[in-house]
């Protein structure tokens, strides 16, 4: 199956070349940020302070046909694992999309998080409450009814866009998501589910190394509010862990708001609040903790933005004195840059003009 999937994929890229509309998009985040310590009024910097590029995100997108579209993107920052997306996009009609190849999970808010502060999705942010990479390898099948209500249902590898290509997987997730649109362009609110089995390396040193397989259960509910230049976004998940052969269940929630506003086109101000516990256990309480996000999105030409951010992370899970905090200051800039190839269709040749027939002269 993975060889047919890899086969599409590389089609993808050929046939994205070929397109009938080709479409080039590059992305680019270069960051600085630095971290310190608090502990009432002492600072102390912890990490930080280089220049780092982020990601490079290269996309190249287009039309195979009117049913059919493709898009290939790769993140050449990434090392060997620089395929990010490689998927077509088969329309059959409008409450019916067949999407195959490595894509994106929908799963709450994860793919349509796009970065307006410099920091992941809250699913990314804690491995221990992560349901899903924000893309995987698979087949979904997915549409809009009545222009009101999308909905997505995804079979997938299991392992995420990092490792999609491991070879021996006995791995596998499935994910549902629906949303409803009940005021046009202004109120959406969903429901996302997901199962899987998945390695648990954290408890291996607990069982002589042994890597154990669990069950993963994960829920998402979320809603997003726009009103002219306001922007809310709030978002609550629920993950449960259950190791096979073994009575334990691992739970953990998280809830995250996010709020932001536009003072004028090129300007923007940005707050994020997410609370965290990755273990309600009665008997592991030592690890809830919050962070607060505070940010402005400052737009001077086009296709470049500036966000700087300040960072607070406070609680038990990054220090037992909840006196203490982590502080992180980061300015991020982030350019676009597209180009837009159509290839120029033959245009049908004009009918030639009847001439008029001349009437036989009289003689």
């Amino acid at each position: 199956m993975k060889k047919v999937l890899l086969a599409i994929m590389l089609f993808t890229g050929i046939g994205s070349v070929s397109a009938l509309g080709l479409k080039i998009e590059s992305l680019t985040w270069m960051d600085i940020s630095k971290s310190y310590s608090i502990s009432n009024v002492d600072f102390n910097a912890t990490n930080g302070g280089s220049f780092n590029i982020a990601r490079q995100y290269i996309t190249i997108q287009g039309d195979l046909s009117d049913m059919v579209k493709a898009r290939m993107t790769l993140d050449i920052v990434n090392g060997l694992n620089m395929l990010k997306y490689a998927y077509v996009d088969w329309k059959i009609m409008p409450e019916l999309v067949v999407t195959l190849g490595l894509q994106k999970t929908f799963f709450g808010n994860l793919p349509s998080w796009e970065y307006p502060l410099p920091i992941k999705d809250v699913t990314e942010i804690d491995s221990d409450l992560t349901a899903t990479a924000s893309a995987d390898l698979g087949i979904a099948f997915g549409g809009n009814i009545a222009k009101m209500l999308d909905y997505h249902i995804q079979f997938l590898n299991g392992e995420g866009y990092k490792t999609w290509n491991v070879i021996n997987n006995s791995l596998w997730a499935v994910i549902a998501d629906v949303n409803v649109t009940p005021i046009e362009k202004m109120l959406k609110v969903g429901l996302s589910v997901r199962y899987a089995d998945k390695e648990s390396k954290k408890f291996s040193s607990d069982l002589g190394g042994l890597t154990m397989t669990i069950a993963s259960f994960g829920a998402a509910a979320y809603a997003d509010f726009k009103l002219d230049a306001l922007n809310v976004n709030l978002q609550f998940i629920s993950i449960n862990n259950r190791m096979y052969a073994d009575t334990n269940n691992f739970n953990g929630n998280v809830i995250s708001a996010f709020v932001s506003y536009d003072i004028f086109k090129e300007l923007s101000v940005m707050v994020r609040f997410d609370m965290m516990d990755p273990y309600i256990h009665t008997d592991m309480t030592n690890d809830n903790y919050s962070a607060l996000y505070a940010g402005l999105g400052i737009k001077p030409v086009k296709g470049l933005t500036l966000k700087p951010m300040v960072a607070l992370m406070f609680g038990q899970k990054y220090n037992s004195n909840m006196n203490k905090a982590n502080l992180t200051l980061k300015l991020e800039a982030e350019y676009k840059f597209g180009a837009e190839i159509i290839k120029e269709e033959k245009k049908p040749e004009a009918p030639k003009p009847i001439e008029a027939e001349v009437a036989p002269e009289v003689k």
